[in-house]
């Protein structure tokens, strides 16, 4: 039997999805597995990514870039990030990583002149990967505890969190470097980006991930306080309590921001100069996944259901 935390089971990665195929990952037995699929659901290809150690099992998700399946493995054991061809499921590239804490972040891919792969996790911090090898570009340790949350793009700024279940969690606002195409790090050498701001437990979220919208970057913490931050200089807005516990990350709803507590409790919570609570909406079931939406619908996974909701006004 294979031990995961309470809230936690083999199967909680969210699928990846490009134009050709669907990709996931799931843990069986003490090893990971991704699978992929067509979009009518028939098998592609299977790989085995070797043992996974983790005391709350596996959490994190791939990302698609550019024909690449990217998987982030950082765990409790040997660590690695590895890219796979979306086509064949062949290994690409691999990037050896020191091994701390189990990292969950899912990878941030920033498409450019030279694209790359933005990492969090406790070893390593907020490091940048040359998407197309995976060479180690630049990398800011600032991540004292276990990173569960996902990089953001802030401006010209990456945000990353990390935590712990008592509420000890830490932002980072990284600048993001200007890397040239043609730019390699000196042998043994590599850049650590200037932190521009960071915020401490009383605003930073562990678990859910910041949301930056065109009205400004918002953040919802486990503990369902809502903040309003200024994107360059790290300064509150505004704060306001909405209550409940939240795994899930907020989504932008135009005008506003929705985040949806573990008990089912939607809250809508408006984007202007001054907190204000827009609506509320009970669903009357478990929620541990973020949302997503799509063709005028808010897709929700349940414990025990997927929903889909009409965000049409009457």
């Amino acid at each position: 039997v294979h031990h995961t935390h309470k809230f936690n089971d083999l199967a909680s990665s969210t699928p990846a999805i490009d134009a050709t195929g669907i990709y996931w990952m799931q843990q069986r037995g003490e090893h990971v597995v991704i699978e992929a699929f067509a979009h009518d659901g028939r098998p592609r290809w299977e790989v085995d990514l070797g043992p996974y150690a983790s005391q709350h099992g596996l959490g994190s998700s791939p990302a698609v870039w550019n024909g690449l399946v990217i998987v982030p493995l950082e765990n409790d054991g040997p660590s690695r990030v590895v890219a796979l061809d979306a086509a064949t499921g062949a290994e690409r590239w691999s990037l050896a990583r020191e091994t701390n804490l189990t990292a969950y972040a899912t990878p941030l891919v920033l498409d450019g002149p030279r694209p790359i792969v933005v990492l969090a996790s406790t070893a390593h911090g907020i490091a940048g990967v040359d998407a197309t090898n995976g060479r180690l570009l630049w990398e800011q340790k600032c991540l004292p505890r276990r990173a569960v949350s996902s990089p953001v793009l802030c401006g010209g700024r990456v945000l990353a969190t990390c935590g712990a279940g008592n509420g000890d969690n830490l932002l980072a606002a990284v600048r993001l470097p200007d890397v040239s195409t043609d730019a390699v790090p000196t042998p043994g050498t590599v850049p650590a980006p200037p932190i521009d701001w960071t915020l401490d437990k009383s605003v930073a979220p562990y678990v859910p991930t910041p949301l930056v919208t065109p009205q400004g970057l918002f953040l919802w913490s486990d503990r369902g306080v809502v903040t309003s931050v200024e994107e360059a200089t790290g300064e509150i807005r505004w704060r306001g309590r909405v209550g409940g516990n939240y795994f899930a990350s907020p989504v932008s709803l135009g005008d506003a921001v929705l985040g949806i507590s573990t008990d089912g409790e939607m809250v809508l919570v408006g984007t202007g100069a001054e907190f204000a609570i827009l609506g509320q909406r009970a669903l009357e079931e478990v929620v541990r996944a973020t949302p997503a939406v799509a063709d005028g619908r808010l897709i929700v996974r349940t414990e025990k259901a997927l929903m889909a909701l009409s965000l049409a006004t009457e």
